[in-house]
């Protein structure tokens, strides 16, 4: 007998056949189930390691970096800083203001307005009480203009311009102050060719003259500053008197109520109007 012979003879003896357990392909099945789960889930948590690892990450990317703290200030949960509250004296502080023209000083205290010597500029000129917020008016001018001015002089300060009639029935030009607009031939300022700039009101600030006179002065008060009347265009409630000092200037005053409610500063020799 060959060996291909003795080989098959004993492959086909049946005391080597082997049986089969009842429920072994379900068990098989199952064990490659368990594997299959046990895959999965090691994929899963692998993710998520993944993604704990980019979160952290970009925690650490978008950290502020270090910040300057504001003594006092507080920070709010939308990030806004309030600054702390500044101290504020409950007293009002004590000023001095020099009325211009005067040698003595006015005191006064803050209160709640800061003042200042020279007003902004406003087409309301109701007579008001104090100095504050006033400027010079006299012996020579007002603001910029100054008497005996050209034409082209005081139209350069930029404070004026041409009245709606702006040559008057004597050849002499007629302005008013810009932003507040007369009726024809109501001027403010008035302009000859030969003598210059010969008239100019009050307007828009605050006049105060060198004796202490405002808008809102009692009519007492002005003829105590100025008691003697000089020329004699002065009509009713009108007080024309010499700028102390100066015989060639004039003041001319109106009065309404028992009060000082406009001043002009003016030559003594002109040839615009009377």
């Amino acid at each position: 007998m060959n060996l291909d012979d003795e080989l098959q003879r004993l492959f086909a003896d049946e005391r080597l056949d082997v049986p089969v357990r009842h429920g072994a392909a379900e068990a098989v099945v199952a064990g490659a189930r368990r594997v299959r789960r046990r895959r999965i889930a090691m994929s899963a948590v692998g993710g998520a390691a993944a993604l704990s690892l980019l979160a952290g990450t970009a925690i650490v990317l978008a950290k502020p970096g270090p910040t300057q703290s504001v003594p006092g200030a507080e920070i709010s949960a939308t990030g806004d800083v309030t600054a702390p509250p500044t101290e504020r004296s409950a007293d009002p502080v004590p000023t001095s203001v020099n009325a211009p023209g005067n040698s003595g000083i006015r005191t006064g205290s803050v209160t709640g307005k800061p003042t200042s010597s020279t007003a902004t500029p406003s087409s309301d000129f109701q007579p008001e009480d104090g100095t504050d917020g006033t400027v010079p008016f006299g012996p020579d001018g007002y603001l910029a203009l100054r008497l005996g001015m050209t034409a082209e002089q005081a139209e350069a300060t930029g404070l004026i311009t041409p009245n709606v009639q702006p040559i008057s029935s004597k050849g002499c030009k007629g302005y008013d102050y810009k932003g507040t607009p007369k009726e024809a031939a109501r001027y403010a300022v008035v302009i000859s060719p030969k003598y210059g700039l010969v008239r100019l009101a009050n307007g828009p600030a605050r006049p105060l003259t060198a004796e202490g006179l405002i808008l809102g002065s009692s009519e007492g008060d002005m003829k105590k500053a100025y008691p003697t009347p000089a020329g004699s265009h002065g009509a009713v409630g009108e007080w024309v008197t010499q700028v102390p000092g100066h015989e060639d200037k004039r003041f001319w005053f109106l009065v309404r109520d028992g009060k000082v409610s406009a001043m002009r500063l003016e030559l003594a020799v002109q040839d615009c109007y009377f």
